[in-house]
Formats: structure tokens, sequence, C-alpha cells
């Protein structure tokens, strides 16, 4: 993968071949976000720089649109039926179950 090396240049070259491909920019994006948990923000930042850049230069509008599924309001409920969903029923009030202060 160019970020782990550090491939920032070839990166930028990639950019552009991934949308002509039909990878689009909000995938291209969630690449770069996923690397921050692998290789930490400063090693990262510099592609997200480079992904915006591509992105200006080809005409795409930042921001791009927000991807979000929940609101302030529904994300705690939102979250505890993934985890239902994904791991059963004893995860229903699961979120109850910690320390107060957690």
């Amino acid at each position: 993968m160019l970020l782990g090396c550090q491939g920032v240049d070839e990166f930028r070259c990639m950019v552009p071949a991934g949308l002509n491909f039909g990878v689009t920019p909000v995938e291209i994006k969630e690449i770069v976000y996923q690397a921050v948990a692998y290789l930490g923000i400063g090693r990262v930042f510099p592609f997200l720089k480079a992904a915006n850049e591509v992105f200006e230069a080809q005409g795409i509008t930042l921001p791009l649109d927000s991807q979000a599924t929940t609101t302030a309001e529904n994300r705690r409920e939102a979250g505890t039926q993934a985890q239902v969903d994904i791991f059963g029923e004893g995860m229903k009030d699961f979120w109850k179950s910690g320390p107060e202060e957690s």
C-alpha cells in the first residue's frame, strides 16, 4: 500500500487513475481515513492533502457530501442496534453495564 511505504508521489498519480476506473472520491477518502488507525495521522495527513489537491484539480467539489447515517440524537441507539444485529440480544443494554464514568 502506498500509504504504508509513504509513497505520496505515486499516490498523487494513482488517485486520478482510480477515479478514471470508477473508484469514487468517497472511497478514496475512506481508504485514507482507515489508514490512520494503522499508520497514525502524522503519516497519513500528507495523503489526505494530496487527495484533496487531486480532487480540486479534477473539479471535484470539497468538502465531499456527508456519508453519515446517524445523527447526534440517534447515534447510541443506532450503534446498539448494530451490535445487537452482529452479536445478539445480549448486547441490547450492554452499554449500561460499565462503570458510570465511562
